[in-house]
């Protein structure tokens, strides 16, 4: 295990705006109704030339060093924990990785002797997708605690081209061509400036790295995997995704989907395991995703006990489109996820209902263990799912938060909560008793931004009576949504064509976040739900006047705004501090577009208790390398019994390059209870730790300088109090 003990200072450089490119993670999903998004001609995530000099300009203002206040943050496991599984040693060439690539287009050169001596190392695993916490079946107190965790790989590329239909190659200078050298300022007769800088004859000053870019490389329809069943130009980056499990009394990490076996098999026919959840004794682990083909999903199955194989086995369900998290809830527990139905596009609710006793027979054994019914019916499908309860007499319910992308107010993304259950847990019979208890459609004006904003993460923080949720937005879509539509509430081809900075500008939105009061029986009053942070004015498109026009979305922020005082508004994170008003009198800020995942530790003492969102930040798009404050992830808390909402990170747990706080759990080998397991998903896939290959010597790459790494990763951190 590595330890890394914050704050962490983390300096401010200067280079090229990530701006330039744009290229944001997008979840996976379908098009509203009467949509085509291929056919959009429009950039969908370039970033307003004149916006982002101003956003860079209101960063330079403010401060350049970064302090997390998290009091710890403890290193599990990670991607280049994998490295030699692919043959890859620490080297000459660099560290980490899993795969050699020397441009796109160009076959990967083959590992040779541990290292990419013709590349760059590249690390494809990205996303801890999907995760599930276990403790062994009889194990004793202390031990027995393991981590099941399924990844995705190169999550940005490949849901950008799944959501974004953008499959433009990423810009040559990300390639992996020779690091490009400019002269500097040093006569050779001097000392080089630095170690990678060399000279060539009839040089007169060292020839020396430019300043570093950021370490991201897409290949779409350039990729060598395009012969992979299912994978073509929009998933080109697909590599493999893995199932790993960590123990944590040993440290030793295991993967389950190695070349050869029948789960890498498995694996291959999914574009990512998202969902991994146990059954309620632990003594089987499901993890699944979407199909690469059929538009399906697939399942696979573990064995924890050491009883018979630990692969079970797979399956493929072509009932439903997509899969989401899972949790066992309620005394005693039941196993419940979230899935996408094809049968009326709604969302179900799934309850394991099979057997997870060992059986000499595997066939039976599969058999028994792949048993589900629904359980739960909605509009959308469930994206994350809270326990409200126990009441006074020992009832539950569950509250889901939902993706729908409609255009119509009441049929978009929202609030659900299940009927009442006790022992019995949820049945069949609960599957149509479902409530709607919150639309998105009650507070946004603008139906293509209402088509691009889904239920982000949900908390019932029970000591305090409340449901919290927030809201999530795809950066850049709702433009790509209102150049695509054919209907008179979208602004159009002609109007994208000659207005694409203003299109952009006035249909983007940040995180919102509200809750509702908890009644006695454990009820959601759709009266009682509040806005706390969100905007009382939103840009709407009006067909009238064929422009867009401020709209009064009917609702006031309980919240102050960034700026005024506190922590809301447009977004939870201290990009407040970069609010600028372009030239179309818009104001906002860009940063906080995810609220990802959240939950609550479990501390003896409730004063201790903490419930925290992670977000998904876009800090490194938009100011760049002009100043890393804003870079990282933020973690945003609150203490019960109070209405603040404090920033308790906003430095991807201890990496700048983590974006997005994609799982947040509480940790459950904690004895204390006041520990999150977090789940950080991390965009850039090229090694930082290069050479220069003239003289082999390390490339001066800050990121890396400041223990910044790609790849995925899990940790354990503790925040600190407001």
């Amino acid at each position: 295990m590595r330890s890394i003990v914050l704050p962490l200072l983390l300096a401010a450089v200067a280079g090229q705006s990530f701006a330039d490119v744009g290229e944001i993670y997008t979840p996976l999903g379908v098009a509203p109704e009467g949509v085509d998004i291929q056919r959009s001609t429009l950039i969908p995530l370039r970033l307003p030339r004149p916006t982002a000099e101003a956003l860079e300009q209101a960063a330079a203002g403010t401060v350049t060093q970064q302090a997390s206040e998290l009091l710890s943050v403890e290193i599990l496991t990670e991607a280049r924990d994998f490295t030699e599984s692919y043959g890859l040693v620490d080297g000459v060439d660099g560290e980490g990785g899993d795969e050699c690539y020397a441009g796109n287009g160009v076959p990967y050169p083959p590992i040779t002797g541990g290292g990419c001596p013709n590349g760059r190392r590249k690390q494809n695993q990205t996303y801890p997708w999907g995760l599930t916490q276990i403790k062994l079946p009889g194990s004793e107190p202390g031990v027995g605690h393991r981590i099941w965790i399924g990844t995705l790989a190169n999550g940005a590329c490949v849901t950008k081209g799944f959501s974004l239909g953008d499959l433009s190659a990423t810009p040559e200078w990300y390639d992996g061509e020779p690091f490009p050298l400019i002269a500097s300022e040093t006569p050779v007769a001097d000392p080089a400036p630095n170690s990678a800088c060399v000279q060539e004859e009839g040089d007169e000053f060292w020839q020396c790295p430019d300043l570093p870019t950021i370490e991201y490389n897409c290949e779409y329809g350039e990729s060598q995997m395009l012969s992979h069943p299912g994978v073509g130009p929009h998933n080109g980056d697909w590599r493999r995704p893995h199932i790993y499990e960590y123990n944590r009394d040993t440290d030793v990490i295991t993967d389950y989907t190695p070349d050869g076996s029948a789960a890498a098999a498995a694996a291959d026919e999914v574009i990512g395991f998202r969902f991994c959840a146990a059954t309620p004794g632990n003594e089987v682990v499901f993890c699944g995703g979407p199909a690469l083909e059929g538009g399906d999903i697939v399942l696979v199955a573990f064995d924890t006990t050491g009883e018979g194989s630990r692969f079970i086995g797979s399956k493929r369900y072509r009932n439903y489109s997509n899969v989401r998290k899972g949790y066992s809830y309620g005394d005693p527990g039941a196993l419940y996820f979230g899935v996408r139905s094809k049968r009326g596009d709604h969302g179900k609710v799934l309850r394991w209902v099979g057997d997870a006793t060992p059986r000499r027979n595997a066939n039976v054994r599969k058999r028994r263990v792949f048993q589900f019914e629904e359980v739960g019916s909605m509009d959308g499908d469930p994206r994350e799912l809270t326990l409200i309860g126990p009441d006074s007499e020992g009832m539950f319910r569950l509250a889901a938060s939902t993706t729908q992308p409609s255009f119509i107010a009441g049929e978009a993304s929202g609030v659900w909560v299940s009927p009442l259950f006790g022992s019995e847990g949820l049945t069949a019979e609960d599957l149509p008793n479902w409530q709607k208890v919150f639309d998105f459609g009650s507070y946004e004006p603008d139906a293509p931004a209402l088509s691009n904003t889904a239920g982000g993460a949900i908390v019932a923080f029970n000591q305090e009576g409340y449901l919290y949720w927030s809201s999530l937005h795809v950066f850049g879509y709702a433009a790509t949504i209102h150049s695509s539509c054919p209907f008179s509430f979208c602004a159009g081809e002609a109007y994208a064509a000659t207005n694409s900075e203003k299109l952009h500008t006035m249909v983007n939105r940040a995180t919102t976040l509200w809750r509702g009061a908890i009644s006695e029986d454990l009820s959601i009053d759709p009266n009682s739900v509040e806005m706390l942070c969100g905007e009382p004015h939103l840009p709407a498109w009006d067909q009238q006047t064929g422009d867009f026009v401020d709209t009064d979305t009917g609702w006031t922020p309980s919240f102050p705004r960034p700026g005024g005082g506190g922590l809301c508004g447009q977004g939870l994170s201290q990009a407040g501090n970069a609010i600028v008003t372009d030239e179309f009198g818009f104001r906002y800020e860009y940063l906080m577009a995810y609220s990802w995942a959240g939950d609550i530790n479990h501390p003896a003492n409730p004063a201790e208790q903490r419930m925290c969102f992670g977000t998904l930040d876009l800090g490194y798009s938009i100011f760049g390398m002009i100043t890393r404050f804003q870079w990282g992830a933020d973690l945003v808390c609150k203490a019960p019994g109070t209405n603040t909402f404090y920033l308790a990170d906003r430095g991807g747990a201890g990496n700048g390059l983590n974006y997005g706080y994609r799982i947040v759990r509480p940790d459950a080998a904690d004895p204390e209870g006041k520990r999150f397991l977090v789940g950080m998903a991390n965009g850039f896939n090229l090694e930082l730790l290069q050479t220069e290959p003239r003289n082999l010597s390390t490339w001066p790459n800050q990121a890396a300088q400041m223990g910044w790494r790609e790849g995925w990763s899990v940790r354990t951190v503790r925040v600190a109090d407001e």
